[in-house]
């Protein structure tokens, strides 16, 4: 069933009218932003203890997704495609369909693979218990059969970025999660993933997905055994190299750690939504604020630069445990070079060699709720002197690679 909606239109989508057939997952696509007008007000802020949430019933029955397609009406995509609501939405308030661009984008129709790699399987995994919502300023086109409601978020301007963080795009995440969370119905795991993202291949069966963590692609990552291609959302070189050119100094130095996660796709768990889900205020505010051993951190000048790396600072803090997800795929609408991803890696399920000190996700997930470091990088730390009061040296140095351990 396709639903027509003249423009513009308003309601009833705008108190969130079921469109197509009703499914009980929820996925979630695209950036987002903060419309002025809309008081998006926080329900969790957690810098203390192990992020979780209120409880539901969740647990004994069949697993439910969320999928959220959130992201912005942009006038140069009617000039250059047609077709439904989504088509007419971009990724980011950043980087997609500039007003001052005349390039076409090029590549596969984001709603097709959609519908191919990721609606399909999670029907396959979750039978009919898949909802999918839309969260944008303006609709405008057609309302696809699997679209289960659609909200419209107002805005009477925007949020200029600060310290390299686009405000907005959290605001509405958060905005569009508490309308999908607020629908009435009871969900496992909400995804998101901006609206002109590419899907190459299927997604992986989310059904039975850890429950304490966040799943992600990771922008940057070090010492997780196990981390995959298939895992990375590192622009360059990510079919070779977990972390891009990484220098001698660094495969073979001071023991580092960590991550940087993607904020295009993931998968939230119903437990730590609310704790991931944060507004751009709350990022700002702990942007401030460093974690710990911030020092042993891989990309560590992204945590206070990058839009990423600063919401990766905000989900270490508010101990939210991040895991790696397998995503292939490139966002269309972005005016950076996604070249490499046009096509997967041909050892897309193969392993980096990531550090000398890999440890499991699983010690990785008990670091961030605990702050207990993996034995084999605390070890390492030892070796280094990694305790500035010890008098057997402080640190790494070419002279005495191994360090207090050859003392």
């Amino acid at each position: 069933m396709v639903s027509k909606f003249t423009f513009p239109y308003t309601f009833p989508l705008a108190h969130g009218a079921l469109l197509g057939n009703r499914m009980l997952m929820i996925l979630m696509l695209g950036s987002f932003s903060l419309f002025h007008g809309l008081k998006v007000v926080s329900e969790v802020t957690q810098t203390h203890g192990v992020a979780t949430n209120e409880t539901h019933n969740v647990v004994n029955d069949l697993p439910r997704i969320a999928v959220m397609i959130s992201g912005i009406y942009f006038e140069q995509a009617m000039r250059t495609t047609h077709g439904n609501i989504i088509d007419y939405m971009g990724g980011g308030d950043d980087d997609s369909y500039d007003q001052n661009e005349k390039r076409t984008p090029q590549g596969p129709r984001p709603w097709d693979t959609f519908k191919e790699h990721v609606v399909r399987p999670l029907k396959r995994d979750f039978q009919e218990r898949v909802d999918i919502f839309v969260c944008t300023n303006k609709i405008v086109g057609d309302a696809p059969g699997e679209i289960t409601a659609a909200f419209t978020i107002n805005s009477t301007g925007s949020t200029p970025q600060s310290h390299g963080i686009s405000k907005e795009q959290f605001d509405r995440a958060q905005a569009c999660f508490s309308k999908v969370a607020g629908f009435g119905r009871k969900y496992s795991y909400f995804m998101k993933v901006r609206p002109d993202f590419v899907f190459l291949t299927d997604i992986e069966d989310y059904s039975e997905l850890r429950r304490d963590c966040m799943h992600s692609r990771f922008q940057r990552a070090w010492n997780i055994d196990g981390f995959r291609r298939c895992q990375s959302q590192l622009i360059n070189r990510h079919c070779t190299s977990c972390n891009g050119q990484y220098s001698k100094a660094r495969a073979f130095g001071p023991a580092q750690f960590g991550w940087i996660v993607d904020d295009m796709v993931f998968v939230a768990p119903f437990e730590i939504a609310k704790s991931v889900f944060m507004t751009g205020e709350e990022i700002q505010q702990l942007s401030n604020v460093r974690i710990s051993k911030r020092s042993r951190w891989i990309g560590k000048n992204d945590l206070n630069m990058s839009t990423e790396g600063i919401y990766t600072n905000a989900l270490v803090l508010n101990k939210v445990p991040m895991c790696p997800l397998c995503i292939n795929g490139w966002p269309r609408g972005s005016n950076r070079d996604w070249s490499e991803h046009h096509a997967v890696c041909p050892n897309a399920d193969a392993a980096y060699p990531c550090g000398r000190q890999r440890a499991s996700v699983d010690e990785w997930v008990e670091y961030i709720k605990t702050g207990r470091l993996p034995g084999v990088v605390q070890k390492a730390l030892d070796r280094e002197g990694y305790d500035p009061r010890s008098p057997y040296g402080h640190g790494y140095s070419p002279d005495n690679p191994n360090g207090r351990a050859s003392v």
